[in-house]
């Protein structure tokens, strides 16, 4: 397979020799048009959609949403999201995951479908905007995931070509048909989600801002993921890359994290031949039930499938805006995150289907497995 390094310099040469040839996508693969709010276009051949040239810039979206443990619902759509982009270079061989701050300062454009009338404040309430309002559960996250797909466009000219929205409970789901998966923790890292006893019992827990943990039993204490690789169950798996404040870079490495777990859990599929095998990706899609919402613009899953067919799990590049590093702003009293020249730069690249060349000349970006 070679090195990464090896392999980004083979697609940023693919990249460039298809620019060159004037052609944005070079290969000819299935995949899904952007909508840009009209169907996607598809020309039948045997009565299966044909191959359609892989365009630069696009990308799918994934929103990342937490349940609010003492509810143990899905409330108003405002709790906290972590924004992420897949994007794949045109031999469509590798995949880039890309998350965003979800602090980031951004100008949020108006949503005449729910009458929100646009606002500058932190990206992870573009989804609330459009979530906002009456409808179905699966109306209100498709609305919210617009919302943020078009925020995401207007500040970057980033296309997408399909959606995905699953929360913590759906990617535990997933993760426990799997049998688990391979982590490792980089970082000594105190939950404020679990709790242990001496018997090894876990407890589910909950935070409330300004006192701490709640509902810890007696003689139990918050679960410790100490450095070092393991076997993780579902319920540890996730733990793990939901915790933010023990953490030394806070939110940066909590992004990191649950790079490495989807990561993990590509692996895990990889092995057991899921991607390849639409009986088994279905049981898997399954167990996310309602958690879990896939929007590929109306091509059954086992053709969007198809598109990463080629992507195996090491070949999944995990990248950090900011280099992984506070660039705070504080404004009116808040503090928000900003993006820096070079993390623009690098979603310029993405935009551009030039990302291969990017993290080969700006390791830095680049985010440890």
């Amino acid at each position: 397979m070679g090195t990464l390094d090896g392999r980004l310099r083979r697609g940023a040469h693919d990249a460039q020799r298809h620019r060159h040839r004037g052609r944005p996508g070079g290969h000819r693969q299935r995949h899904l048009q952007h909508r840009d709010h009209q169907p996607a276009r598809w020309r039948r051949r045997g009565g299966r959609p044909a191959r359609r040239q892989q365009h630069q810039g696009r990308g799918q979206p994934a929103a990342g949403r937490h349940r609010r443990p003492s509810q143990g619902q899905l409330r108003d759509g405002r709790a906290g999201r972590h924004d992420r982009r897949a994007a794949h270079p045109p031999s469509h061989d590798q995949a880039y995951l890309v998350s965003l701050p979800r602090d980031w300062r951004v100008q949020i454009p108006a949503y005449p479908k729910t009458g929100f009338g646009g606002s500058t404040e932190k990206i992870n309430s573009a989804f609330s905007y459009g979530y906002q309002g009456p409808g179905t559960e699966l109306e209100k996250r498709a609305r919210g995931v617009d919302s943020l797909a078009q925020t995401v466009h207007t500040l970057t000219g980033i296309k997408f070509n399909g959606a995905a929205i699953i929360d913590f409970a759906g990617f535990e789901s997933v993760v426990k048909t799997l049998g688990g998966v391979n982590m490792c923790v980089d970082e000594r890292a105190e939950s404020i989600h679990l709790g242990i006893d001496k018997k090894g019992k876990i407890y589910k827990l909950w935070y409330k801002e300004g006192e701490g943990i709640q509902d810890l039993p007696p003689g139990a204490k918050a679960v410790v993921h100490e450095k070092g690789c393991r076997r993780m169950s579902a319920e540890l798996a996730l733990d793990y890359a939901r915790i933010r404040k023990s953490l030394s870079d806070g939110d940066y490495g909590r992004q990191r994290h649950q790079q490495q777990l989807i990561k993990a859990i590509a692996k895990e599929a990889t092995s057991k031949g899921v991607i390849t095998n639409p009986l088994k990706l279905n049981n898997v899609i399954k167990a996310a039930g309602k958690a879990f919402v896939l929007d590929t613009q109306g091509i059954p899953v086992e053709d969007f499938i198809f598109t990463l067919r080629g992507v195996a799990a090491h070949d999944l590049v995990l990248i950090k805006t900011n280099a992984g590093k506070f660039n705070t702003q504080r404004v009116n009293g808040q503090e928000f995150e900003q993006l820096s020249e070079e993390s623009l730069q690098m979603l310029g690249a993405v935009r551009d289907g030039r990302l291969a060349e990017f993290v080969i000349s700006n390791p830095q970006f680049i985010a440890k497995t």
